[in-house]
């Protein structure tokens, strides 16, 4: 590939000094979509504080380890909404995170964040197939490193997602793509036979299926630690149905790791640097960690962040009357029903359908008081509600879209079955009625969508008409608050079904 090897002559290389040396043993110990999961998950499972106690646990017993993050470190919490990422930079920097790669959620503040969490962050920084050369983050990420370990060279590359359909465009201005697949072993080889590398570790935000894919296609890459589909890839786990070895072009085994979500898992790889055997596990994040002193840096510098961040979790707004999971039907229901509700505020006039994309739902809603807090985590991004005229063909499109992923969020009024094989619509009503493909309606979405976000490419054949003013989050306390006492009592009707 020869766009990849000018790459890869034109850029500097990185290099480390030895950690040890004959070393025998290498230890990574990895994580990957964390999502700024600072305390502990409801599930008592994660926390940066017994991230780090762990951590240190593994670097007492072990004289070469590595620790790096598969990507979106951000996106998920009050924590990141008020300080935009600045605590999960100080918290990585402290826990002496050594090389980190981005997610597609590092976007989530455009090319002007990512730069400054890049600038904050002590860990180096890796992207292989993002070209920054026209951006703000030129000369700032390396596209690869490699690690000397007593007489062993081990390379580390960075593997990360199409940004286009899945990040807002004006979110990367300036960021170029080359496909991963096509580039990865291509470097992995040069690393390997021009720098003299013994093993090539792939970092990746790609999903574990595409991991199993970059795998089977490789011939030169030993090991891939990814990020992305929220995996856990418990090799002792009978149950576990997800692979942790694949059998490359050689014959040989590539090593696969992924570690959940939300820092409730640490991963561990352990490379015997001699034979170049890989064995992987996961160690949970959980309570009998609390047992260890806290770092107390660590600690101080939460509890000034955590000032802001517990106003607003304390602060009621309504009451649901049930636990509400993100990815079922009542809370979608509810979401979609808050924006139609605030949408025909916006527009002043009738507007026939909301639709919502289920992943931009991130928390669940336990029964009891909710807080503004809470509703800033459950809708945490920079969204608007807008409001766009568009065909029934252009409609009936983006449904299909919807359906290939399973469903997705609408209002009340519409009913939609899907073909689970052929993941097409094939039946789509508003009102009871099939959408017209020749009709022009009223559509309230939110402008990430509108603007081809999620794969959502016909909506933005449609004409918006109006925007609000407010991010979603503030809608939808708005629209608590217009209501007395209110209750969050969803309807738990399944209005995108399969056939």
């Amino acid at each position: 590939m020869k766009m990849c090897k000018k790459i890869i002559v034109a850029l500097l290389i990185v290099m480390s000094v030895s950690l040890v040396a004959n070393a025998d043993n290498l230890v990574i110990l990895h994580t990957n979509d964390t999502h700024s999961q600072i305390d502990p998950t409801d599930k008592d499972k994660g926390g940066v504080l017994r991230r780090k106690a762990l951590i240190d646990s593994v670097r007492g017993v072990n004289k070469n380890v590595l620790l790096v993050d598969a990507g979106d470190a951000v996106q998920g919490t009050v924590y990141f909404n008020l300080f935009k990422g600045e605590v999960e930079q100080q918290m990585m920097n402290i826990m002496g995170y050594d090389l980190c790669i981005i997610g597609n959620h590092e976007f989530d503040n455009g090319i002007e964040g990512l730069k400054s969490m890049v600038d904050m962050s002590a860990a180096q920084t890796l992207s292989t197939n993002y070209l920054f050369e026209d951006s703000l983050l030129r000369n700032k990420i390396a596209p690869y490193i490699i690690k000397c370990i007593g007489d062993k060279k081990i390379a580390f590359i960075a593997i990360n997602i199409n940004p286009k359909g899945l990040v807002s465009a004006e979110n990367y201005i300036g960021v170029g793509y080359i496909d991963g697949q096509l580039m990865a072993d291509s470097i992995a080889k040069q690393l390997k036979e021009d720098f003299g590398a013994d093993y090539v570790v792939a970092l990746t935000h790609i999903g574990y299926d595409d991991d199993v894919k970059l795998a089977k296609g490789s011939r030169y890459i030993d090991l891939i630690i990814g990020g992305h589909t929220h995996d856990l890839i418990n090799s002792a786990d009978k149950n576990c149905k997800l692979a942790h070895k694949v059998v490359n072009q050689n014959g040989d085994s590539v090593l696969i790791a992924q570690a959940d979500k939300s820092g409730r898992y640490v991963g561990e790889v352990t490379l015997d640097l001699d034979n170049g055997d890989k064995h992987s596990k996961v160690i949970a994040v959980d309570s009998r960690l609390d047992r260890v002193e806290p770092d107390s840096t660590m600690v101080n510098l939460i509890a000034v962040y955590r000032q802001g961040v517990d106003g607003l979790m304390n602060q009621g707004v309504a009451t649901a009357v049930a636990d509400l999971k993100k990815d079922e039907a009542p809370l979608q229901n509810y979401v979609s029903d808050m924006v139609l509700s605030q949408a025909k505020k916006i527009y002043g006039k009738d507007i026939d359908l909301s639709i919502m994309n289920s992943g931009g739902i991130r928390n669940d809603i336990a029964k009891g008081k909710v807080s503004i807090g809470q509703i800033m985590g459950l809708l945490p991004f920079n969204n608007r509600i807008v409001v766009m005229t568009i065909t029934g063909k252009d409609l009936l499109e983006a449904f299909d879209v919807m359906a290939s992923r399973g469903g997705d969020c609408v209002s009340e009024n519409v009913d939609a079955v899907f073909d689970a094989e052929t993941k097409k619509c094939t039946i789509v009503k508003i009102n009871g009625e099939q959408v017209n493909p020749q009709k022009i309606y009223t559509l309230a979405t939110i402008d990430y969508l509108a603007g081809g976000g999620d794969y959502m490419t016909s909506l933005t054949r449609g004409e918006i008409v109006a925007t609000g003013n407010k991010v979603l989050y503030d809608e939808m306390i708005e629209y608590l608050q217009s209501q007395k006492d209110a209750q969050i009592n969803p309807s738990s009707k399944q209005r995108m079904r399969k056939k």
